[in-house]
């Protein structure tokens, strides 16, 4: 071997990329379908009126097994908030230590991308109570 040549850098595992990129997806999904969910229950127990005139429902005749149903939903959607923010947060330590690249930049985009799935729940909630 020369001494000039230069020694080829190790190959970095692509777990944290490839991890980071999972949780992301299945946050995502998970987070679409929490948020159909609540409005789905958002629906049920407050009416469609609300959503046509554009004013906050009156919420004093919610009985608590009505909130029950809503409660349920709205942790899931908190808690795969939570959970796909540190796939997001993987994705970009993976991305940084270069440790599946291309797999943690993917992440990123979905990670970004994912939140804004709300409003295509929301569009399907709506118009299955017949609101759109």
């Amino acid at each position: 071997m020369s001494p000039y040549t230069v020694a080829q850098p190790e190959k970095k595992s692509a777990v944290l990329g490839v991890v980071g990129l999972a949780i992301v997806v299945v946050c995502g999904i998970v987070f679409f379908l929490f948020g159909k969910a609540t409005y789905d229950a958002m629906f049920d127990a407050l009416g469609t009126s609300w959503a046509y005139s554009g004013s906050i429902p009156d919420t004093s005749a919610i009985t608590p097994e009505q909130m029950s149903l809503l409660v349920g939903p709205l942790v899931g959607l908190m808690a795969s908030s939570l959970i796909g923010l540190v796939g997001f947060i993987l994705s970009i330590v993976a991305t940084v230590q270069n440790k599946g690249r291309i797999y943690a930049i993917v992440g990123i985009v979905l990670g970004v991308l994912a939140p804004f799935s709300i409003f295509i729940a929301v569009a399907m909630s709506m118009s299955a109570h017949g609101v759109l």
